[in-house]
């Protein structure tokens, strides 16, 4: 991993990856330094080791992830622990007390909590269970969960667009497409961009590959399980070196073709006789096989733009030379780092990470920033106690109110022990505190696509549906009204043309927002007037 010079050398600071039922899960460990005269600077090494960890880990990897440790300082003592809240983490404490009431107890030495375990939200929907074990270390407790099957992993619902596309200068289509006979006008708006996509690739001299194809094709998500991708292996001194670091299948297929390469020039500069070795035959094999380029290795190398003085026109099929072989692995390297500076480009972490490092880009980002979106409401399910029976230890509440048998209660910021719950009343372990007219409260937490878009829906149906019971004769009267005293005016809309409307699209800010079709702003610019 990349970071500060001595991070990961101190032996403070750990990041690994580990694969579980077939899914990847990263996390990171840090040792902060101990309250002591020998550590004067404490603070900010301790800072800077979470730092170093917790922004890689959280901003540029996916999927199950974890920041955990013996920090050695309070929490939300320092600015890291804001760094893992933006990102969605909580400690596995923390979590426990929100769902099941459970209290925060004191990690170090039983006075103070000082080792965290802050869990991604993928992995906090899959918690079980939180135990601090007390027995296991003289001076700090064990944080120890439980967590459902990682199959279980809710998946995210993406909106696949299509990638930029390099549209060739001239190219022709027909403009009778769009008169095709299909069934809805969402087939034919599709078959006319499948028309225009795969004319401007006839016109093209390399091959477009899938993925910048397939513009007004997406009518729905697709659900995709984040940790899928295996992160690149850390090398050997002297293997290339990747300083992109967020998941990206494709990267890690290139990374691993120039330490292939780097690997083969090493034994060829220590033998002679290439072509009848079986070592030197199989590990060309692998560099002439390897898969991550459209549509291989050999016919990439015929398009690519990045070449090195001296490097061949095509690539040799037998086991060429260590210098030959050098050249090429030098070109790849080029194409990687290419593909490294576009991927940091599109990368809203690293974008972050810049902006972190470098206070003066903030400038350029003053205006506000768009809304992530909600990603999980809580709802605060209410009751009053209408009379307290201390016989029995039963609450009853002036009206049913529906709690959820899976959620913690709460009265007057102490856990409530249901032993047994009936539609109005509950029986408690311990009712001695509560009078009537005190209020029990149950937050119950809304997270699913589905619970999000009906209480969404209900929400809007309060404003919205107000006058769906006005009667038909009223809005009769109301449109008369309209027709008979409301000023007239004329509306007329001029034709749209081609070159009216390649005026308004050329007139368009470059950040102008594309739609769900997939269809951005170059793309319109690109296109013909047949189109």
């Amino acid at each position: 991993m990349h970071g500060p010079a001595g991070i990961f050398e101190s032996s403070r600071a750990l990041i690994s990856a580990t694969l579980v039922h077939d899914v990847w899960i990263t996390g990171g460990l840090v040792y902060g330094e101990p309250d002591s005269h020998l550590y004067p600077q404490r603070e900010q090494n301790t800072q800077l080791l979470l730092h170093s960890v917790a922004s890689p880990v959280c901003g540029l990897s996916c999927g199950p992830r974890f920041v955990a440790g013996d920090w050695n300082c309070e929490t939300n003592s320092l600015p890291a622990f804001d760094l893992l809240h933006s990102y969605g983490f909580r400690d596995i404490q923390d979590i426990a007390w929100a769902r099941w009431g459970t209290s925060v107890v004191p990690t170090c030495k039983h006075k103070t909590r000082k080792d965290f375990c802050f869990l991604s939200p993928e992995f906090q929907a899959l918690l079980l269970n939180c135990e601090v074990v007390q027995d296991v270390w003289p001076d700090h407790a064990v944080l120890q969960g439980t967590f459902r099957s990682l199959a279980q992993v809710i998946p995210r619902q993406i909106w696949c667009n299509p990638n930029p596309m390099q549209w060739p200068p001239h190219w022709e289509v027909d403009p009778t497409v769009w008169s095709q006979s299909c069934a809805t006008v969402d087939d034919r708006y599709e078959g006319v961009w499948q028309h225009i996509e795969s004319s401007a690739v006839k016109a093209l001299p390399f091959q477009v590959p899938k993925s910048q194809l397939g513009r007004g094709a997406t009518r729905a998500t697709k659900a995709v399980v984040s940790g899928k991708i295996a992160p690149i292996k850390k090398g050997r001194n002297g293997d290339f070196a990747p300083q992109f670091l967020c998941a990206s299948f494709r990267h890690a297929q290139w990374v691993r073709q120039v330490r292939r390469l780097q690997t083969y020039v090493h034994f060829a500069s220590q033998n002679q006789h290439l072509r009848d070795s079986t070592h030197s035959l199989a590990l060309w094999g692998s560099v002439v096989r390897a898969k991550g380029f459209l549509p291989s290795f050999c016919n990439w190398w015929l398009e690519s733009k990045f070449r090195v003085h001296g490097s061949p026109a095509a690539i040799p099929i037998l086991p060429p030379t260590a210098a030959l072989a050098g050249l090429i692995c030098d070109s790849v390297a080029l194409a990687v780092r290419a593909f490294e500076a576009q991927l940091k480009k599109s990368s809203r972490a690293y974008a972050r990470l810049r902006r972190e490092s470098n206070p003066n880009m903030v400038f350029q980002d003053i205006k506000t920033h768009a809304d992530k979106g909600v990603e999980l409401l809580l709802n605060p399910i209410v009751a009053r106690v209408a009379d307290v029976d201390h016989s029995s230890s039963a609450l009853v509440f002036d009206h049913p109110p529906n709690f959820a048998p899976d959620a913690p209660l709460c009265c007057k910021g102490r856990p409530v022990h249901v032993i047994h719950a009936e539609e109005d009343s509950l029986w408690v372990e311990d009712c001695t505190d509560v009078l009537p007219g005190d209020q029990v409260v149950q937050l119950s937490m809304i997270g699913t696509d589905q619970q999000l878009f009906q209480s969404f829906l209900a929400s809007w149906k309060e404003k919205w549906d107000r006058h769906a019971e006005v009667p038909a004769s009223r809005w009769h009267t109301i449109v008369e009204f309209a027709r008979d005293k409301l000023p007239k005016i004329e509306m007329k809309w001029p034709a749209i043309d081609p070159q009216s409307l390649h005026e308004t699209v050329r007139q368009k800010k470059a950040n102008t927002s594309p739609g769900l079709d997939g269809v951005k702003l170059g793309d319109l610019r690109a296109l013909p007037n047949e189109a």
